[in-house]
């Protein structure tokens, strides 16, 4: 009835909390590096997956100083250490320190949030526990009992009694002789209902105050006067906690409709709370008066919802801005080139914002549409346009209207991009040259609305009636006060981003630091205004982040979809010492001081490691000697080695530095310091080209000239090269274009075809048509008075003479584009030579070919390519013909032959060798498919390529092979085998999905190819077996050495036992008997060691008195004579165990699930066996006192009947192992988990459940064969003398399971890692949930909520 009550709805599956509160979740930057603390300083929690209510409630509690008090005062001498927790017999108390740890490091390491993995493996969480969603109520009644409990035995074992606990008492009063009846109960938090309310103190009244009459029907019997009475009934609160919880009944079901529903009205709850009057005994003290001090949200429906906290700084911790004004943090691009070590951005208005998202997310015109640019501003900041900006600026489409300077809105398609002027921008690579030219433009936009802004805030009060306040305000003599008061302080001018300082320290951009006497007297003066605030400051805890909030936000969560789902009240009379305001260090004890410390140590080594990694840039030294000027760009000199030095250096170097370091790796080979000059350069279609000089400037650094990783630098003198001056600059840019013309003279040899000529010429940027008509005039002797100049795109468009004035961007020609010159004719309209042109290029697809025919490469160089074009109609033959050409391989008839095509795919890899038959459309081909041209005959039109894996030794080897489509699944597989060279014939086929992993088997060997849906291109796998007929089975036939019965073995009248240990030894030591397979063929388990025997095939109709004389026929056994079957067991080998025994003996395999993975397990017995259908064959050991070690196993066959008692399992094995049965205590082993199950006695109390019954509780019989025990064949049982062992009865572990069980934690730690990994990198994870376009949401199980705590009571009685 209440499934997914409280699932998260917009985030199942994902890791952060919410998409629309919480959308980083804690993302770390691009190198994983977390990022630092938010401008306020408090940290948030990182969301594991749906953890949202428990990180709402953590810091609820961080923030009740009186708890955060008393949980760090409890030292290590009572709480144990973490790393004795694995020594033998050690108490350690491990959910109270990972709360001192988790605490500790929300204050204290610099991060913008913390991690909570360590606090749920302690929680006993090992099953995905973090996915499940929880209600926070229930969550805090849990975490306290844990709490509770864990503290046993210590000083703090009263700690949650202390601070919440009170007591309730419920009362009847008798109208006639004034008799009181009383029942008193404690209470963790104070339950109220929400519906019919008009607020909490209406709720109180109701419960509290007002008393309910029992009249008529409802009388009272009145011991006193022994009868009937009317009376009066009601309940007072007899004492009141230090922290008052209230909890509200938000969630309610409609029986009449038979749904659930959340109660969205309003429902008020004061700041200030009067408790006086709903106590028994009224007080005019403040212990009665409560001060609100958090409220945790919950946000969403009965369907799905998210939590978060609003929480009040009592001892002002954080810095408090007023919220419009706190700086919003944008994670960098991967290519951004900011040196901010953590990978954010800090920005002040909504115009910067909105320009840096469109830049990142908008694509090469930095356009979105509203709707995706909101969601991008949401996820990407976590706040909303509506909650932040809509206030004091507006809607976003206003908004953006308003800024025209900066933004194009289009009405038709509802989107926004930037200007031009703003895009332009993009051409400086250093971010913050980005961010610079962005602020200016802001800045000359919208300077005198800022200026309005800013005078008319001069003097400033926040909502709540005081002055913009900050966290960190107090001069404390306590150093570590000081330490603490400097790192908090925020106070200030400039929106809140730095310290009150001088110009002289304000233009240093120092603002974690006061510099001089000045500072610090304008400091003190603005932090004693503020002393009057301290504490009164809130902040919204979401998961990652941590913002402040006014205090009217809290009233806006008095109703609605988002409404408050749990308050805190923390009484008026707690006195917070001087020492605590501030001082975060307050209480913290020194062990975790000291962790805290190496933990910061090791975040900014990372820091500063990840600083220098992300400055690291290697450069392309490039020498002007080695270069030659030829048609408008350079090009390498031909004879000479012109192979690019390349070198290393930090980008925050000056250009003095760059040149010193370039003449030490050039060794000053002609460099001199008069000549040296330095451009960027860049590879363009036409050749390289140098851009903007950055030796202008020797001062500057390399970062802000935008020199990136892999940048190209020209050495040279400036003036010329080889001789000759060259242009530089981008608006000099060469343009490669391709010009066709007609040839009328019978000397062209190049490229001539159809009476047409191409060739390729380049142009300048800055270059006007007039200029390209006089150039295009010499190269193809028309005329340039009869010359018609048309640009050959999707249509022939004729370049008129109106436009020879533009340059070649300005009618935005690029590299490789078409140009026709021709003859003109008819004035306006496009000749005949123009429309072929543009058919033939319509035709045309482009091909990246990787010649993988060429001579063997080094590791270091990259196979040849070509870009290839060709029309869409033609063959594939055809356009091998073509490669071949462009690869200068046509002469070569020989490799016309032994060569094929086939692409390789982005995702899939290389695909089937094309058919060279089929055409290029037909294929599948399209433009820009990458062509791989490699060694090998290509497939004919009736023939296939198959890819098969074959496992030889440890390594799959991959093969592949061409065969007719007509052949057989078993021809297919004799021509596998060949290939991998196996020279068994017991293999088989089996089938593989698209990303190669096993699917089903191959089973009809008769059936050909295109019957089992074999096509040109699958892969499969060979393996190991052979097929048995249909209703047949191969089983694998174990042998086990016969069961060891204790004392009651039976005597070894015929010697088969000794003959059976002989056997066997000899199968485990001989390799000719295992047939090589020395490994794989033996099997152990916890009580023996089995061998292979071998193989039989038997049908599945077949009983198991039918397999064990079957079994009896391989050869190692052949030698024994049994006078009957039943001198032989026959049993399931199940996870490398022995299970199941087949007694059915009549019944069918197939009746008993015995498939051909199954193995079979055969052991030999001294006598016969008859079991009975309720016998179960248990293997049991006792523990040898006061160790940790068992003795030798026995085997014990228990006759269990219907009833599967334990006290009759008792009894068998207290005779077995002569123990009293009082002393005997049993439990069976988990070896999945390593653990141990302890078995009780037959009778256990369980409370009554049948209506009219009588009070107390009922019997209830326990059956070993039902849950929880599952008794079954093989299990393992141990025994305990309890007269050895009696403080310890339920530890029955050893060595072994404590070593098991730190495997399966690091295995649950890796695979949360890997599950981490995922989520960050693959997409589909996101999807789960259904996303946007779906109708339903994936519903998870539910799983109840549980905190496992280690057992410290006896403990606590020993002490």
């Amino acid at each position: 009835m209440l499934e997914g009550l409280f699932n998260e709805e917009s985030d199942v599956g994902t890791t952060s909390s919410s998409t629309k509160n919480s959308p980083e979740g804690c993302k770390p930057s691009d190198s994983s590096l977390p990022p630092p603390r938010l401008p306020c300083g408090l940290a948030g929690i990182q969301n594991q997956g749906a953890t949202c209510y428990m990180n709402a409630l953590l810091q609820s509690l961080l923030y009740t100083p009186e708890l955060r008090k008393a949980l760090f005062q409890l030292d290590q001498t009572e709480l144990g250490r973490l790393e004795d927790r694995s020594k033998p017999g050690a108490k350690v108390r491990v959910i109270p320190i990972q709360l001192q740890k988790l605490f500790a490091r929300l204050l204290l390491v610099e991060k913008q949030c913390i991690g909570t993995q360590e606090l749920t493996d302690s929680f006993g969480w090992t099953n995905n526990e973090e996915l499940q969603q929880h209600d926070v109520q229930e969550l805090n009644r849990i975490l306290f009992s844990a709490i509770e409990d864990s503290l046993i035995g210590t000083s703090g074992q009263s700690l949650i009694s202390q601070f919440y606990h009170g007591n309730i008492v419920n009362q009847i009063i008798c109208d006639e002789c004034g008799r009181i009846s009383e029942r008193e109960e404690d209470f963790l938090d104070l339950t109220l209902a929400v519906a019919g309310y008009a607020g909490v103190t209406d709720t109180l009244e109701s419960y509290y105050v007002t008393k309910e009459r029992m009249e008529g029907d409802n009388r009272y019997r009145c011991e006193r006067c022994n009868k009937l009475v009317n009376a009066s009934k009601g309940a007072k609160l007899r004492s009141l906690p230090q922290i008052l919880t209230l909890s509200l009944l938000r969630f309610s079901y409609d029986f009449n409709r038979g749904q659930r529903y959340k109660e969205m009205g309003n429902y008020t709850f004061p700041l200030e709370l009067d408790m006086s009057p709903y106590c028994e005994k009224t007080s005019s003290s403040d212990t009665s008066i409560y001060e609100l001090f958090s409220v945790v949200i919950h946000g969403g429906s009965t369907h799905g919802g998210h939590y978060h906290a609003y929480i009040r700084d009592v001892d002002g911790l954080g810095t408090w801005t007023k919220p419009e004004d706190e700086p919003i943090q944008l994670p960098k691009k991967k290519d951004n080139t900011d040196s901010d070590p953590v990978g954010v951005i800090e920005l002040n208005s909504p115009e910067e914002i909105l320009a840096l998202l469109l830049r990142q997310h908008g694509g090469p015109q930095c356009t979105m549409g509203i709707d995706e640019l909101c969601q991008a501003l949401c996820r990407e900041t976590g706040v909303s346009w509506n909650k932040r900006f809509k206030k004091q600026h507006g809607p976003i489409n206003k908004f953006i209207k308003q800024h025209n300077e900066m933004f194009t809105f289009a009405t038709s398609t509802n989107s926004v991009s930037l200007k031009d002027s703003i895009i332009a921008v993009n051409e400086k690579s250093s971010s913050e040259a980005e961010n610079e030219a962005i602020c200016k433009t802001v800045e000359n936009s919208t300077g005198e609305q800022n200026h309005r802004n800013n005078s008319g805030n001069q003097d400033t009060r926040n909502d709540t009636g005081n002055e913009e306040v900050t966290g960190g305000a107090v001069e404390a003599t306590n150093d570590a006060v000081a330490s603490c008061d400097a790192n908090n302080t925020s106070v200030g001018t400039n929106k809140g981003r730095g310290v009150l300082c001088c110009e002289k320290h304000r233009a240093s951009g120092d603002r974690t630091l006061l510099q001089c006497a000045k500072c610090r007297a304008e400091r003190t003066k603005s932090t004693n205004d503020l002393t009057s605030s301290r504490g009164k400051c809130w902040f919204d805890f979401n998961d990652a982040r941590v913002h402040p909030i006014t205090a009217k936000a809290i009233d806006r969560q008095f109703s609605g979809r988002e409404s408050a789902y749990m308050l805190f009240y923390r009484s008026k009379s707690l006195y917070r010492p001087l020492e605590a305001q501030c001082n975060k260090l307050h209480g913290i004890p020194e062990w975790l001081l000291g962790e805290m410390q190496k933990e910061n140590e090791m975040l900014e080594k990372q820091r500063l490691e990840y600083e220098a990694a992300i400055n690291r840039i290697e450069l392309v030294i490039l020498q002007s000697h080695h270069y030659v000027y030829n048609r408008g760009a350079l090009h390498p000199r031909p004879s000479l080695d012109s192979t690019p030095k390349k070198l290393g250096l930090d980008r925050r170097k000056t250009v003095e530095e760059l040149i010193t370091d370039i003449k030490m790796l050039l060794e000053d080979k002609g460099i001199g310091d008069d000549a040296i000059c330095l451009h960027i350069g860049k590879q363009l279609p036409a050749g390289l080209h140098l851009f903007n000089s950055i030796s202008e400037d020797m001062s500057a650094t390399l970062q802000s000239l935008g020199l990136a990783d892999g940048k190209q630098v020209f050495v040279w003198d400036g003036k010329q090269v080889d001789g000759m001056p060259i242009r530089t600059g981008e608006k000099c840019e060469p343009v490669l274009l391709n010009i066709t013309f007609e040839c009328h003279e019978k000397n062209i040899s190049t490229n001539q075809q159809n009476g047409t000529k191409q060739i390729q010429h380049t142009f300048p940027k800055d270059c006007t048509l007039n200029e390209i008509r006089a150039m295009v005039s010499v190269l193809t002797d028309i005329p340039a008075r009869c010359l018609l100049l048309s640009r050959v795109s999707s249509k022939p468009v004729v370049l008129e003479t109106i436009d020879n004035a533009k340059t070649l961007e300005e009618l935005k020609l690029c590299d490789h584009d078409s140009l026709v010159a021709e003859y003109q004719r008819d004035t306006g309209t496009s000749t005949s030579l123009a429309e072929q042109e543009t058919e033939k290029q319509n035709k045309m697809v482009t091909f990246t070919v990787e010649n993988r025919c060429a001579a063997s490469l080094t590791a270091t160089v990259d196979w040849p390519t070509q870009q290839v074009q060709i029309e869409h109609d033609k063959r594939i033959d055809e356009l091998k013909l073509v490669i071949l050409q462009k690869f200068n391989l046509a002469a070569d008839k020989m490799m016309k032959r032994v060569c094929r095509l086939r692409v390789n795919h982005d995702t899939l890899g290389l695909q089937a060798p094309l058919y060279e038959e089929e055409t290029i459309s037909s294929a599948g081909l399209t433009q820009g498919t990458e062509i791989v041209l490699e060694p090998g005959r290509p497939p004919k039109n009736n023939q296939i390529t198959l890819t098969f894996s074959a496992k030889s030794g440890e390594l799959s080897l991959t093969h592949e092979v061409t065969v007719e489509r007509n052949i057989t699944v078993g021809e297919c597989l004799q021509i596998f085998l060949e290939r991998a060279n196996i020279s068994s014939d017991s293999y088989h086929l089996r089938r593989t999905n698209w990303c190669h992993e096993p699917a089903g088997v191959i089973v009809d060997v008769d059936a050909t190819l295109e019957q089992e849906n074999i096509s040109n291109g699958d892969f499969l796998i060979i393996e190991e077996g052979r097929l048995a007929p249909r209703g047949f089975v191969f089983l694998s036939i174990w042998l086990y050495p016969s069961p060891d019965k204790g004392q009651n073995s039976p005597a070894d009248q015929n010697g088969v036992v000794s003959k059976i240990t002989t056997l066997l030894s000899g199968l485990l030591l001989s390799k000719e008997t295992t047939n090589g397979h020395s490994d794989n063929d033996i099997i152990s388990d916890d009580v023996t060691q089995g061998a292979l025997l071998g193989e039989i095939e038997i049908s599945l109709d077949a009983t198991v008195e039918d397999l064990k004389i079957q079994i009896l026929t391989l050869k190692p056994l052949d030698e024994l004579t049994l006078p009957t079957t039943d001198f032989l067991r026959v049993r399931l080998i199940e996870n490398k165990r022995l299970t199941k025994v087949l007694k059915e003996y009549d019944q069918p395999l197939k009746r008993l699930k015995v498939t051909r993975f199954t193995q079979i397990a055969v052991q030999v017995l001294p006598e016969e066996e008859e079991l009975k259908a309720n016998s179960i064959v248990l293997n049991i050991f006792q523990r040898i006192a006061q160790t940790r070690t068992y003795t030798p196993i026995e085997e014990l066959t228990w006759e269990a009947g219907k009833a599967g008692n334990p006290d009759n399992l008792r009894q068998m094995i207290a005779d077995r192992m002569l123990i009293p049965i009082e002393r005997v205590a049993i439990a069976k082993h988990l070896p999945e988990k390593f653990e141990w199950l302890v078995i009780n006695s037959t009778a256990q109390g369980s409370p009554s459940r049948g209506k009219g019954k009588k009070k107390g509780s009922r019997t209830h019989h326990v059956n070993l064969k039902h849950a929880p025990y599952h008794l079954k064949d093989g299990d393992l049982i141990g025994i305990k003398d309890l007269q050895f062992d009696s403080l310890n009865q339920d530890d029955f572990t050893t060595e072994d399971d404590d070593i098991g069980k730190e495997h399966l934690r690091l295995m649950a730690e890796e695979k949360r890692l890997k599950r981490r990994e995922m989520k960050k990198n693959n997409s589909s994870w996101h999807e789960k949930g259904g996303g946007k376009g779906s109708k339903h949401k994936e519903k998870r199980p539910e799983c109840s909520l549980a905190i496992h705590v280690d057992d410290f009571r006896t403990q606590a009685e020993q002490t």
